[in-house]
């Protein structure tokens, strides 16, 4: 319940902000881009408020347990294991930023698809006058692969 109330907090803030954002914005910004992250991004924190952070939680605990029970068993096994956990948080971060890229460029693509998606749904009409409805299904497929 937590996850949902920060999330629609966020998604109503959000919301706003786009309202009493400048004509000029509005002008340049995709409408599908902008729909596609309040949805994505509010979804996103929900997400990680309710599972990520509980995770987190029994994940400190874990560690504390195990840690205590391994200098309890072999002092010396303990210290090699912490002096080797430096090498694996400088290697997750690394992965992590690789990752947070991969998943922006996603987003992007995920955007991108859904503006074209808009623009179709809006025109449609236009569409069907020029028998244009399985060219515009063919590329916003293409554009959902690309994705």
């Amino acid at each position: 319940m937590a996850g949902e109330s920060v999330s629609a907090s966020l998604r109503s803030r959000a919301f706003s902000s786009l309202m009493l954002a400048s004509t000029a914005f509005h002008d340049s910004a995709a409408t599908g881009e902008l729909l596609s992250r309040l949805s994505a991004d509010a979804e996103a924190l929900q997400r990680v408020v309710t599972t990520h952070a509980l995770n987190g939680l029994r994940g400190v605990i874990m560690v504390g347990g195990c840690s205590l029970a391994m200098v309890s068993l072999s002092p010396k096994l303990c210290l090699v294991s912490f002096a080797t956990f430096p090498a694996a948080v400088l290697l997750s971060r690394h992965m992590g930023k690789r990752i947070k890229a991969r998943q922006r460029a996603v987003q992007e693509a995920l955007a991108a698809a859904a503006a074209e998606a808009h623009s179709a749904l809006l025109n449609v009409r236009t569409l069907r006058l020029f028998a244009a409805e399985r060219l515009a299904s063919e590329r916003d497929d293409e554009r959902v692969r690309a994705a």
